[in-house]
C-alpha cells in the first residue's frame, strides 16, 4: 500500500481528504499529515479523529504552499504521492453501450487506480503522474486512450516517482506545473489519467487560497511569463494545454470570494 502525503495549513474543520482516504479503504498508518506549527497541531487533533495517522509540524522555515510541498519532497522516499486537504471524492469514467461515458463517484476506484498507474509507470521509467484538470468529464475522457503523455497534471493529486527539481517561492499557484516544466525540460516523461479526476471543495479561503479569483489569475499569468522566459518550449507547450482566458464565469467566481473575504472580516 502506498502512503499520502497532505500539507494543509488552517483547515481543521475542514480536512475532507482524511475521511476521503479512509472511506477508501487508506489506513492512518500510510496516511501523514504536514502541519506548520503546534497551532495546527492542536486545532488539528481537537477537530478531526487522527487516529494513527503520522503528524509532522514542518516549522516557522515552511511559510508558504511552495515551502510545504518542497519539505515532503525532501523529507521522504519516493515513489511519492502528495494530495490536496479537500478531496471529497473520486470521480471515474467508464464507456457505456453507445459508445458514451458515465461519469460518476466511484471511490472503490481510487486505490486500484493509483496501483495500476504505479505499477505502469515505474515499468516506462514515467518521472510523475496525476489526473485530469479538467472538470468536464465527457471532455477529459472524449479521446482513445485514457492516459496523456507529458500534459498537465493537476497539484490536487501528484505522485512522483523520483524528487523533481524544487519550485521557487515565486511559483505560488503554480508549484505543480513547475514540478513538470523541470521534468520535461530534463528529456523526462509526466503521465496524465485522462479517466479519472476528483471532487473538491473548492474557493475556499484560509491557509494559501486568501486570494480573490481575479488575484489567482494575475499571478497564474505572471508566472506562466516568468516560466516561459525561463524553460523556452516545455513551458509554452505545458501551459497551450490549459489555456486560462478570465471570462464572466471567473469574475463570477472573483465576486464570490470577495464576499466570503468581507464576511470573514466582519466588514
Amino acid at each position: 500500500m502506498f502512503t499520502i502525503h497532505i500539507p494543509s495549513y488552517r483547515r481543521a474543520g475542514a480536512f475532507h481528504t482524511l475521511e476521503f482516504l479512509r472511506g477508501c479503504g487508506v489506513p492512518d498508518d500510510h496516511i501523514c499529515l504536514y502541519l506548520n506549527d503546534d497551532v495546527d497541531a492542536c486545532s488539528y487533533a481537537e477537530k478531526n479523529d487522527l487516529g494513527r495517522v503520522k503528524v509532522t509540524v514542518m516549522g516557522q522555515e515552511v511559510q508558504s504552499v511552495v515551502d510545504a510541498r518542497n519539505y515532503i519532497l525532501t523529507h521522504n522516499p519516493y515513489p511519492l504521492i502528495m494530495m490536496d486537504d479537500d478531496i471529497t471524492g473520486f470521480n471515474y469514467v467508464t464507456r457505456v453501450p453507445g459508445g458514451k461515458f458515465r461519469y460518476r463517484e466511484q471511490n472503490d476506484m481510487f486505490v486500484p487506480t493509483v496501483e495500476k498507474l504505479l505499477a505502469k509507470c515505474m515499468k516506462e521509467h514515467v518521472a510523475m503522474f496525476g489526473f485530469t484538470p479538467n472538470r468536464n468529464a465527457l471532455f477529459a475522457a472524449s479521446g482513445k486512450k485514457g492516459y496523456s503523455y507529458n500534459r498537465f497534471v493537476w497539484g490536487t493529486f501528484m505522485c512522483f516517482l523520483e524528487q523533481p527539481t524544487l519550485a521557487p517561492s515565486w511559483c505560488v499557484v503554480a508549484e505543480d506545473a513547475f514540478y513538470q516544466i523541470a521534468f520535461h525540460a530534463a528529456g523526462k516523461r509526466t503521465l496524465r489519467f485522462n479517466l479519472a479526476n476528483f471532487r473538491k471543495q473548492i474557493y475556499q479561503l484560509g491557509g494559501c487560497n486568501t486570494m480573490t479569483w481575479r488575484e489567482r489569475w494575475e499571478r497564474d499569468q505572471s508566472i506562466r511569463a516568468r516560466l516561459i522566459a525561463i524553460y523556452g518550449d516545455p513551458a509554452k507547450t505545458l501551459f497551450d494545454s490549459v489555456p486560462w482566458d478570465y471570462d464572466e464565469d471567473d469574475e463570477a467566481h472573483h465576486r464570490s470570494i470577495e464576499r466570503k473575504r468581507a464576511a470573514q472580516q466582519g466588514e
